[in-house]
This record gives structure tokens, sequence and C-alpha cells, in this order.
């Protein structure tokens, strides 16, 4: 079965974040020497949080029920506003407030590999 494509009512705000903690093995020596090397073919993927402001009740509850659908253990293809190649992320933990008349939605997501 095809993961499924996010497809937000509108891209995340300028105040979303993006951060890479490269995954490396690190043996230390008596000398005060250490050897590393990065761990995997994947050690090197994108974490992001995103964010969007002023959107509609509905649009802020489109966002969660899809996201909430995928449990966090279900991957989804996305584009990200930054980049031009749809890659596979997962929703490690997402939540709305609503700002009477808009909503604001935060989404915490990590690239995973393919």
């Amino acid at each position: 079965m095809p993961h499924p494509l996010f497809t937000p009512p509108r891209a995340p705000s300028d105040r979303t974040q993006t951060n890479r903690q490269p995954t490396v093995l690190s043996t230390p020596f008596g000398d005060g020497y250490r050897q590393r090397s990065r761990a995997g073919l994947n050690g090197d993927l994108t974490k992001a949080t995103l964010i969007w402001v002023g959107l509609s009740r509905a649009d802020a509850i489109a966002i969660e029920t899809f996201l909430a659908a995928r449990g966090g253990v279900e991957p989804f293809r996305w584009t990200a506003p930054w980049e031009d190649t749809e890659r596979l992320w997962l929703a490690t933990k997402w939540g709305r407030g609503f700002d009477k008349p808009t909503a604001t939605f935060q989404a915490e997501v990590e690239e995973v590999p393919a």
C-alpha cells in the first residue's frame, strides 16, 4: 500500500524550524584519540517543527485529523516548502490552539528512510 500524501490546506509559516543531528558511532582510545564514523546509510535525517498560524478552525482540524490517522507510526509523503523533492515523514507530536477567530497548529515531524 502506498504511503498517503500530506496536503495541508497551506504551507507552514516562516517560523518553521528544521534541524539535523547525524548519528555517529564514536570509540574512545586511551591516548585521548577518538575515532568517529557514520552510523549506517540513513544516519543524517531531518527533523522539523512545523508551525501554522492564522488557520481557520476547519483547517486546523483537517491537519490534526490527517496526522492522528497515522497514529505516530505510519509515515506519509510530503514535499517540504524548502525542498523540491517529496520524502517520507513521520509525525511524532502535534497540537493546536484556538486564538479566536483563528487557530494555530504545531507538529514535530522527522524524516524516515524510504
